[in-house]
């Protein structure tokens, strides 16, 4: 029963928000350019023919649309905008920034996300996220200087960065300041979140659901190596399989970068009006 309301409260109004939690993390972030038709092909595959056309690219780039990895390491969350804790979880999320949802701009889609407990699955739920609970997977995040590492499988398919020497972490804003790329991916950090489920109060079909993920970043760093694996397994978490050093990679896929981050996060349900989610 309690697994069924969950499931109930992710698909409910969106009109006024619901604070789910406040957390704090480490994490990794990636934005890799990847082929359009190999983005487009990837919407096809995770979307109802019914609702694919209301997720449109807006066009970066002739051939390439960029597309981010977030993997996320959250802890010391607080649920329900109260002092009671929320067990830590892990999530690796992919995430197409730069299109239009239902004519609408300022948002983000969200196809996947992959997590490694029950608290994050229910995490996923609330904001109706289509996601999937890992086989294996794991996380380190040391105190720098250090190398940090997150990975995960399920489905046959891999998500991982490992071995990302972080030598120090700057203040997000003096970062944002010296680094164009890192402030763009700042910038989409703040656009609205959109996802795609199945939902109970929709008869069990596909639906959308629109959240707002507030982060507050605190301080980041640039990577200058790591070794990235995108494998694509029975189902695809990522558009494309990619397998190497964030150095060689960054030479062959110019417009790739990858960051290590501590954070705060709030996760809300809705997006409010219209007008608010229009920026």
């Amino acid at each position: 029963m309690a697994g069924f309301i969950v499931f109930l409260l992710a698909c409910v109004s969106q009109a006024s928000a619901l604070e789910l939690a406040s957390c704090q993390g480490h994490s990794l972030w990636i934005t890799v350019p990847v082929e359009r038709a190999a983005v487009e092909k990837w919407l096809d595959e995770n979307l109802q023919a019914a609702d694919r056309y209301q997720v449109v690219l807006d066009k970066v780039d002739d051939t390439k649309h960029p597309i981010q990895i977030e993997w996320d390491s959250f802890h010391s969350c607080k649920a329900v905008g109260t002092i009671l804790p929320y067990p830590p979880f892990n999530e690796v999320a992919t995430m197409i920034p730069y299109v239009h949802w239902k004519n609408k701009t300022g948002v983000h889609f969200q196809p996947w996300s992959i997590v490694n407990n029950l608290f994050g699955a229910s995490a996923m739920l609330l904001t109706g996220s289509k996601h999937v609970t890992e086989s294996t997977g794991g996380a380190q995040y040391p105190a720098v200087p250090s190398t940090w590492s997150q990975w995960t499988e399920a489905e046959g398919s891999i998500l991982s960065l490992r071995d990302a020497h972080v030598e120090t972490l700057l203040n997000s804003t003096v970062l944002e300041a010296s680094d164009g790329a890192w402030r763009e991916i700042v910038s989409l950090k703040h656009t609205k979140s959109v996802t795609y489920d199945k939902c109970a109060a929709s008869g069990f079909k596909e639906k959308y659901s629109c959240n707002t993920i507030q982060w507050d970043i605190l301080e980041a760093a640039k990577l200058v190596n790591g070794e990235l694996d995108t494998t694509q397994g029975k189902t695809n978490f990522f558009p494309a399989s990619l397998k190497g050093s964030i150095t060689q990679l960054r030479q062959q896929l110019p417009g790739l970068e990858a960051y290590a981050v501590r954070s705060t996060m709030t996760a809300k349900l809705g997006c409010g009006s219209d007008e608010q989610i229009i920026v």
